[in-house]
């Protein structure tokens, strides 16, 4: 938990949507340096009971099975495994538009995008998804459909061979 992933923004939204009436939970799984001022913002909230931060979770299989959605709401970020993790377990998934995910995302076919840095943003997006399953739904089989085709294991070492096979 480091300021970069943008974790107070994504508390804030998801805040106001509760405080608008939405049913939502968040989890913040993982540990780091804002862990406290995060749960503190959670607290100041209101909404401690509904917004949680568990810390270190080695059962994160476990903790996707529990997910209606993931948010990377990252301020900066490369093309994080957590995103392709979800993508795999089929799980739709919400990106702010920042580094990696800019390049990767196809926003409305695989995952929906918003503008990074943002709370207004990760709200809409979230109210978006929260409110059509279907959307929820279509997102995330073609997003685990993109991963078995092009982030395979088998896929992956085709590519590694052909990136060697140039050097030699």
């Amino acid at each position: 938990m480091s300021p970069e992933k943008g974790f107070d923004l994504l508390i804030r939204a998801v805040a106001a949507l509760i405080d608008d009436g939405l049913d939502l939970e968040l989890w913040i799984a993982g540990e780091g340096e804002e862990k406290a001022a995060l749960e503190a913002l959670a607290a100041a909230t209101g909404h401690a009971d509904r917004i949680r931060l568990p810390g270190f979770r080695a059962d994160t299989v476990g903790l996707f099975e529990c997910f209606d959605l993931f948010c990377l709401s990252s301020l900066r970020e490369g093309l994080p495994n957590v995103v392709l993790e979800a993508m795999a377990m089929e799980v739709p998934v919400l990106a702010t538009r920042c580094g990696g995910i800019d390049t990767f995302a196809r926003d409305g076919a695989d995952m929906l995008t918003v503008e990074a840095g943002s709370v207004e943003a990760l709200a809409d997006g979230l109210r978006r998804l929260a409110g059509a399953p279907a959307l929820r739904h279509g997102l995330a089989r073609a997003a685990r459909r993109r991963i078995e085709a092009e982030f395979s294991f088998r896929r992956r070492m085709d590519r590694m061979a052909e990136v060697y096979g140039l050097l030699w």
